[in-house]
Formats: structure tokens, sequence, C-alpha cells
């Protein structure tokens, strides 16, 4: 299965395994979805990048109007 964190602003942070395709929202909907305080138009993605180094990435998710971000094994969403 793949690993991702999610932390922040939601309800229930911690690691979620996934066992299929899965995307940023459906992650966060995961963990309890976002707290009122929440941003939800800037959320950091960090992911490992060529070499291991890892990326940042600010994603807008919010419902209807935000980014379908696809995760991938280990990406940690805050």
């Amino acid at each position: 299965p793949i690993q991702v964190w999610v932390a922040g602003e939601v309800r229930t942070p911690g690691v979620f395994a996934m066992t299929g395709d899965i995307n940023a929202y459906q992650a966060v909907i995961q963990a309890g979805d976002f707290l009122p305080t929440a941003k939800p138009e800037q959320v950091a993605l960090i992911r490992r990048g060529p070499g291991g180094r890892a990326m940042m990435r600010v994603v807008d998710l919010r419902p209807r109007r935000g980014e379908v971000v696809a995760l991938r094994r280990n990406d940690i969403l805050y």
C-alpha cells in the first residue's frame, strides 16, 4: 500500500495507507477533513524528487475550485 502523511489543520492527522490511486483532497478527507481554521488553498505538498531531495509546492485543495493532485508513495500534506 501507498503511505501518505497528512498533518496540520485536519481533524485526525497521521499516516494513512492507501490501497489504490488517491488524490490529495481524498487524503485530507481520510484525515477527517479540514478544520475551520485551515487554509485549504495553501496546502504544502512535500515529496522526494531526483536524488531523494525533498521538494515542496503549495497546492490549492478547495473543493470544486482546487487542483486534483495525485499522490505518490511517502508524500506529505501539511
